[in-house]
């Protein structure tokens, strides 16, 4: 993996497939492999290879999790829905995969369902600004401001502190000022 951090993906994916090569079970060097494809762009290579980790620990929702990623990336969102749908069977505790399959039936004008998943995240962990913010960004693709103004409220408040955070604090602001406007509160 310190290659990978290090930009060397050429070098990552040779290291790794020597490792298989040498252990062809070894779930690690698969789910790193796959993860090196994966930022290479190989999506195929990718999602093949997280196949294969999946063939050795089939409840492994990381390998899932990643497989629905590369399924995503290639446009095949019904896959990528398949694939979260089953992390949440095997895991479903899991705010992530809520988030995520919210995130992708959102897309497919699912909101009811997708909003149910947001909230399930949102009962798991509380204070999650993914699933807030997805929650938002989805109520005001229905137009339903009222909800959305207190969303973002609660993701500046959260937020206003961390530095780290200001891609999500101008969304935030950004969906609030919209929410505003839509119900009067602002010219």
């Amino acid at each position: 993996d310190l290659l990978q951090s290090q930009g060397e993906l050429d070098r990552a994916i040779v290291s790794y497939q020597k490792a298989i090569a040498l252990q062809p079970e070894s779930f690690e060097a698969l789910t790193s492999l796959g993860m090196a494809f994966y930022r290479k762009g190989y999506l195929q290579e990718s999602q093949r290879t997280y196949e294969h980790a999946l063939a050795i620990d089939p409840f492994s929702t990381a390998a899932l999790s990643n497989i629905a990623a590369t399924f995503y990336e290639q446009g095949r969102m019904d896959m990528a829905t398949a694939c979260y749908r089953e992390v949440l069977n095997i895991q479903p505790q899991s705010p992530d995969a809520h988030i995520n399959l919210g995130f992708l039936i959102g897309q497919q004008g699912q909101y009811k369902e997708a909003a149910a998943h947001y909230q399930q995240a949102l009962q798991l962990e509380p204070h999650s600004n993914r699933a807030m913010m997805g929650l938002a960004e989805l109520l005001a693709a229905q137009e339903q401001w009222q909800e959305v103004i207190p969303l973002c409220e609660q993701i500046l408040q959260a937020n206003a502190e961390l530095p780290n955070r200001q891609i999500e604090l101008q969304e935030a602001r950004t969906h609030l000022g919209i929410a505003l406007r839509a119900v009067g509160d602002l010219p």
